[in-house]
Protein backbone atom coordinates (compact mmCIF):
# COMPACT_ATOMS: atom_id res chain seq x y z
CA UNK A 1 0.00 0.00 0.00
CA UNK A 2 1.21 3.30 -0.93
CA UNK A 3 2.03 5.72 1.94
CA UNK A 4 -0.66 9.01 1.92
CA UNK A 5 0.11 12.02 0.29
CA UNK A 6 1.49 14.46 2.30
CA UNK A 7 -1.41 16.81 2.10
CA UNK A 8 -3.71 13.75 2.99
CA UNK A 9 -1.69 12.76 6.22
CA UNK A 10 -1.63 16.31 7.30
CA UNK A 11 -5.67 16.37 6.71
CA UNK A 12 -5.44 12.97 8.28
CA UNK A 13 -3.99 14.69 11.43
CA UNK A 14 -5.58 17.63 11.90
CA UNK A 15 -9.24 15.28 11.79
CA UNK A 16 -7.93 12.67 14.82
CA UNK A 17 -6.51 16.16 16.32
CA UNK A 18 -10.02 17.72 16.45
CA UNK A 19 -11.76 14.32 17.06
CA UNK A 20 -9.69 13.35 20.48
CA UNK A 21 -10.42 17.65 21.28
CA UNK A 22 -13.88 16.88 21.12
CA UNK A 23 -13.77 13.40 23.28
CA UNK A 24 -12.86 15.47 26.31
CA UNK A 25 -11.51 13.24 28.92
CA UNK A 26 -12.85 10.09 27.15
CA UNK A 27 -9.66 10.36 24.85
CA UNK A 28 -6.84 9.02 26.82
CA UNK A 29 -8.78 5.84 27.10
CA UNK A 30 -9.81 5.86 23.48
CA UNK A 31 -7.78 3.90 20.65
CA UNK A 32 -9.06 5.34 17.21
CA UNK A 33 -9.26 4.00 14.00
CA UNK A 34 -10.09 5.95 10.86
CA UNK A 35 -10.60 4.27 7.56
CA UNK A 36 -10.25 5.84 4.45
CA UNK A 37 -13.27 3.22 2.69
CA UNK A 38 -15.03 0.32 4.23
CA UNK A 39 -17.57 -2.00 3.49
CA UNK A 40 -19.88 -1.53 7.23
CA UNK A 41 -17.16 0.33 10.09
CA UNK A 42 -19.90 -2.11 12.35
CA UNK A 43 -18.46 -5.45 10.55
CA UNK A 44 -14.69 -4.08 10.70
CA UNK A 45 -15.30 -3.42 13.84
CA UNK A 46 -16.42 -6.50 15.06
CA UNK A 47 -13.81 -8.57 12.65
CA UNK A 48 -10.85 -6.71 15.03
CA UNK A 49 -12.52 -7.30 18.21
CA UNK A 50 -12.39 -11.08 16.87
CA UNK A 51 -8.76 -11.29 16.18
CA UNK A 52 -8.03 -9.15 19.22
CA UNK A 53 -9.92 -7.51 22.05
CA UNK A 54 -9.59 -4.11 22.58
CA UNK A 55 -8.40 -2.85 26.50
CA UNK A 56 -9.51 0.12 25.48
CA UNK A 57 -12.53 2.19 24.05
CA UNK A 58 -12.72 1.32 20.37
CA UNK A 59 -13.85 4.27 17.38
CA UNK A 60 -13.67 2.56 13.93
CA UNK A 61 -14.86 5.68 11.52
CA UNK A 62 -14.70 6.20 8.00
CA UNK A 63 -14.79 8.45 5.14
CA UNK A 64 -16.67 6.70 3.05
CA UNK A 65 -18.96 3.34 3.78
CA UNK A 66 -19.91 1.28 0.95
CA UNK A 67 -22.32 -1.29 2.66
CA UNK A 68 -23.75 0.19 5.60
CA UNK A 69 -26.86 -1.43 7.28
CA UNK A 70 -28.92 -0.74 9.74
CA UNK A 71 -32.28 -2.80 11.51
CA UNK A 72 -33.74 -6.02 9.46
CA UNK A 73 -31.16 -5.81 7.37
CA UNK A 74 -31.79 -2.53 5.78
CA UNK A 75 -29.10 -0.65 3.90
CA UNK A 76 -28.09 2.83 4.14
CA UNK A 77 -27.40 5.63 1.55
CA UNK A 78 -23.90 6.99 2.88
CA UNK A 79 -22.25 10.63 1.25
CA UNK A 80 -18.86 10.96 1.42
CA UNK A 81 -18.26 14.13 3.62
CA UNK A 82 -21.95 15.19 3.89
CA UNK A 83 -22.91 11.96 6.63
CA UNK A 84 -21.09 10.41 9.48
CA UNK A 85 -20.35 6.43 9.47
CA UNK A 86 -18.45 5.22 13.16
CA UNK A 87 -18.79 2.53 15.23
CA UNK A 88 -17.33 2.49 18.69
CA UNK A 89 -16.98 -0.58 21.50
CA UNK A 90 -17.10 0.29 24.61
CA UNK A 91 -14.56 0.09 27.56
CA UNK A 92 -14.24 -3.58 29.30
CA UNK A 93 -16.09 -2.49 31.83
CA UNK A 94 -18.86 -1.40 30.06
CA UNK A 95 -19.11 -4.54 27.77
CA UNK A 96 -21.37 -6.46 29.88
CA UNK A 97 -24.67 -4.20 29.78
CA UNK A 98 -27.79 -6.31 28.66
CA UNK A 99 -28.84 -5.22 25.05
CA UNK A 100 -32.13 -2.58 26.32
CA UNK A 101 -29.20 -0.88 28.46
CA UNK A 102 -26.66 -0.78 25.17
CA UNK A 103 -29.15 0.64 22.66
CA UNK A 104 -31.35 3.39 24.73
CA UNK A 105 -28.03 4.36 25.94
CA UNK A 106 -26.82 4.80 22.41
CA UNK A 107 -30.01 6.28 21.31
CA UNK A 108 -30.31 8.65 24.20
CA UNK A 109 -26.42 9.93 23.65
CA UNK A 110 -27.38 10.83 20.10
CA UNK A 111 -30.48 12.56 20.97
CA UNK A 112 -28.31 14.29 23.44
CA UNK A 113 -25.24 15.37 20.94
CA UNK A 114 -27.49 15.77 17.81
CA UNK A 115 -29.86 18.52 19.50
CA UNK A 116 -26.69 20.77 19.76
CA UNK A 117 -26.98 21.32 16.20
CA UNK A 118 -30.90 21.95 15.65
CA UNK A 119 -33.47 24.02 16.31
CA UNK A 120 -35.23 21.60 18.39
CA UNK A 121 -34.32 18.04 20.02
CA UNK A 122 -35.10 15.33 17.26
CA UNK A 123 -37.75 12.58 18.25
CA UNK A 124 -36.61 8.69 19.38
CA UNK A 125 -38.01 6.23 17.34
CA UNK A 126 -37.96 2.52 18.94
CA UNK A 127 -35.85 1.36 19.31
CA UNK A 128 -32.86 3.32 18.92
CA UNK A 129 -33.84 5.30 15.48
CA UNK A 130 -33.70 9.62 14.96
CA UNK A 131 -36.11 11.44 13.72
CA UNK A 132 -36.61 15.13 12.85
CA UNK A 133 -40.66 15.67 11.62
CA UNK A 134 -40.83 12.20 10.72
CA UNK A 135 -38.24 11.39 8.94
CA UNK A 136 -35.03 9.54 9.86
CA UNK A 137 -32.07 12.26 10.40
CA UNK A 138 -29.55 8.85 11.81
CA UNK A 139 -29.81 5.51 13.02
CA UNK A 140 -28.14 3.00 15.64
CA UNK A 141 -27.48 -0.55 14.82
CA UNK A 142 -26.17 -2.40 18.24
CA UNK A 143 -24.48 -5.63 17.45
CA UNK A 144 -22.13 -8.35 18.89
CA UNK A 145 -21.57 -11.73 17.43
CA UNK A 146 -21.42 -15.29 19.47
CA UNK A 147 -18.28 -17.55 18.83
CA UNK A 148 -19.60 -20.17 20.94
CA UNK A 149 -19.98 -18.62 24.11
CA UNK A 150 -17.75 -16.03 23.76
CA UNK A 151 -19.71 -12.86 22.88
CA UNK A 152 -17.44 -10.28 20.52
CA UNK A 153 -18.30 -7.14 20.77
CA UNK A 154 -20.98 -5.25 21.84
CA UNK A 155 -20.39 -2.56 18.89
CA UNK A 156 -22.45 0.45 18.83
CA UNK A 157 -22.50 1.94 14.96
CA UNK A 158 -24.28 5.58 14.14
CA UNK A 159 -24.98 6.49 10.82
CA UNK A 160 -25.67 10.24 10.64
CA UNK A 161 -27.04 12.40 7.46
CA UNK A 162 -25.22 16.25 8.20
CA UNK A 163 -25.13 18.05 5.30
CA UNK A 164 -26.94 16.16 2.36
CA UNK A 165 -29.92 17.92 0.32
CA UNK A 166 -33.29 16.55 -0.35
CA UNK A 167 -32.60 16.24 -4.24
CA UNK A 168 -29.61 13.80 -3.29
CA UNK A 169 -31.71 11.24 -1.67
CA UNK A 170 -32.75 8.82 -3.67
CA UNK A 171 -36.55 9.18 -4.78
CA UNK A 172 -38.03 6.57 -2.61
CA UNK A 173 -36.07 7.95 0.35
CA UNK A 174 -37.18 11.99 -0.04
CA UNK A 175 -40.31 11.83 2.16
CA UNK A 176 -38.77 9.35 4.55
CA UNK A 177 -35.12 10.89 5.34
CA UNK A 178 -33.71 14.33 6.02
CA UNK A 179 -30.52 15.67 7.21
CA UNK A 180 -29.20 18.11 9.80
CA UNK A 181 -28.90 20.88 6.81
CA UNK A 182 -32.63 20.36 5.65
CA UNK A 183 -33.85 20.64 9.46
CA UNK A 184 -33.05 24.13 9.23
CA UNK A 185 -29.62 23.44 11.87
CA UNK A 186 -26.12 23.71 11.58
CA UNK A 187 -24.29 20.40 10.34
CA UNK A 188 -20.75 20.22 12.34
CA UNK A 189 -17.44 19.00 11.21
CA UNK A 190 -17.54 15.24 11.13
CA UNK A 191 -14.48 14.82 13.48
CA UNK A 192 -16.18 17.05 16.53
CA UNK A 193 -19.13 15.10 15.85
CA UNK A 194 -17.78 11.82 16.13
CA UNK A 195 -15.73 13.06 19.19
CA UNK A 196 -18.66 14.49 20.73
CA UNK A 197 -21.02 10.98 19.81
CA UNK A 198 -17.71 8.67 21.42
CA UNK A 199 -18.29 10.79 24.55
CA UNK A 200 -21.41 11.19 24.77
CA UNK A 201 -22.04 6.61 24.31
CA UNK A 202 -19.34 6.64 27.46
CA UNK A 203 -21.27 9.25 29.52
CA UNK A 204 -24.26 7.46 29.29
CA UNK A 205 -22.84 3.82 29.24
CA UNK A 206 -21.68 4.68 32.59
CA UNK A 207 -25.18 6.00 34.17
CA UNK A 208 -26.86 2.64 32.96
CA UNK A 209 -24.94 0.69 35.29
CA UNK A 210 -26.86 2.09 37.76
CA UNK A 211 -28.50 -0.90 39.14
CA UNK A 212 -32.34 0.40 38.48
CA UNK A 213 -30.81 2.73 35.24
CA UNK A 214 -33.87 4.83 35.77
CA UNK A 215 -31.77 8.06 34.88
CA UNK A 216 -31.52 6.21 31.20
CA UNK A 217 -35.17 5.31 31.20
CA UNK A 218 -36.04 8.37 32.18
CA UNK A 219 -34.85 10.26 29.08
CA UNK A 220 -35.22 7.55 27.13
CA UNK A 221 -38.99 8.34 26.99
CA UNK A 222 -38.32 11.94 27.59
CA UNK A 223 -36.82 11.22 23.80
CA UNK A 224 -39.94 8.89 22.50
CA UNK A 225 -42.29 11.73 23.39
CA UNK A 226 -44.75 9.29 23.97
CA UNK A 227 -45.97 9.28 27.59
CA UNK A 228 -49.91 10.21 28.39
CA UNK A 229 -50.65 9.02 24.49
CA UNK A 230 -52.26 6.01 22.90
CA UNK A 231 -49.44 3.64 21.58
CA UNK A 232 -49.91 0.25 19.79
CA UNK A 233 -47.03 -2.10 20.54
CA UNK A 234 -46.07 -4.59 18.41
CA UNK A 235 -44.64 -8.34 20.07
CA UNK A 236 -44.43 -11.79 18.76
CA UNK A 237 -47.27 -12.90 20.81
CA UNK A 238 -49.10 -9.80 18.87
CA UNK A 239 -49.76 -6.24 19.32
CA UNK A 240 -51.07 -4.31 22.22
CA UNK A 241 -52.39 -0.82 22.82
CA UNK A 242 -53.02 1.55 25.11
CA UNK A 243 -51.80 4.66 26.67
CA UNK A 244 -48.44 5.07 27.66
CA UNK A 245 -47.48 5.62 31.79
CA UNK A 246 -43.69 4.93 32.29
CA UNK A 247 -40.92 2.76 31.53
CA UNK A 248 -38.56 1.21 33.21
CA UNK A 249 -35.32 -1.28 32.50
CA UNK A 250 -36.85 -4.18 34.83
CA UNK A 251 -40.41 -4.48 34.20
CA UNK A 252 -40.49 -2.86 30.95
CA UNK A 253 -43.25 -0.38 28.95
CA UNK A 254 -45.93 0.63 31.44
CA UNK A 255 -49.31 1.10 29.65
CA UNK A 256 -52.93 1.54 30.27
CA UNK A 257 -54.88 -1.00 28.98
CA UNK A 258 -58.91 -0.87 29.04
CA UNK A 259 -58.40 0.44 33.06
CA UNK A 260 -55.79 -1.65 33.85
CA UNK A 261 -52.05 -1.29 34.53
CA UNK A 262 -49.92 -3.64 32.90
CA UNK A 263 -46.01 -3.77 31.59
CA UNK A 264 -44.30 -5.12 28.54
CA UNK A 265 -41.16 -6.74 28.83
CA UNK A 266 -38.59 -4.42 26.89
CA UNK A 267 -37.53 -7.86 25.32
CA UNK A 268 -40.66 -9.00 24.09
CA UNK A 269 -41.18 -5.45 21.92
CA UNK A 270 -40.72 -5.62 18.26
CA UNK A 271 -42.38 -2.11 17.34
CA UNK A 272 -43.72 1.02 18.98
CA UNK A 273 -45.68 3.58 17.05
CA UNK A 274 -48.17 6.25 18.22
CA UNK A 275 -51.59 5.39 16.72
CA UNK A 276 -52.85 7.41 14.02
CA UNK A 277 -49.01 7.93 13.56
CA UNK A 278 -47.44 5.24 11.16
CA UNK A 279 -43.90 6.78 10.38
CA UNK A 280 -41.29 6.40 8.21
CA UNK A 281 -41.66 3.13 7.00
CA UNK A 282 -37.78 2.48 5.47
CA UNK A 283 -34.36 3.34 6.96
CA UNK A 284 -32.30 5.90 5.24
CA UNK A 285 -29.52 5.50 7.94
CA UNK A 286 -27.21 2.66 9.85
CA UNK A 287 -23.20 1.98 10.76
Amino acid sequence: MNPPAPEDACARAAFERTLRLAAGSLSAELELVHLAQVDSTNSWALDREQRAESTRALLVIADEQRAGRGQHGRSWFAFRERSLALSYVPRPAQRDLDAPRLSMSAAVAAREVLSRFLPRAPRLKWPNDLLVEGCKLAGILVESRWLGARRVGPVLGIGVNLGVTREEFPPELRELATSIAIAGGCAPERASLAGALAMGFERWLERSRIADGRELAVAYLEGLELRGRRVEVATAAGPRCGVCLDLDLERGLHLREEGAAAAVPLAQITALRELGHAGPAASATSA
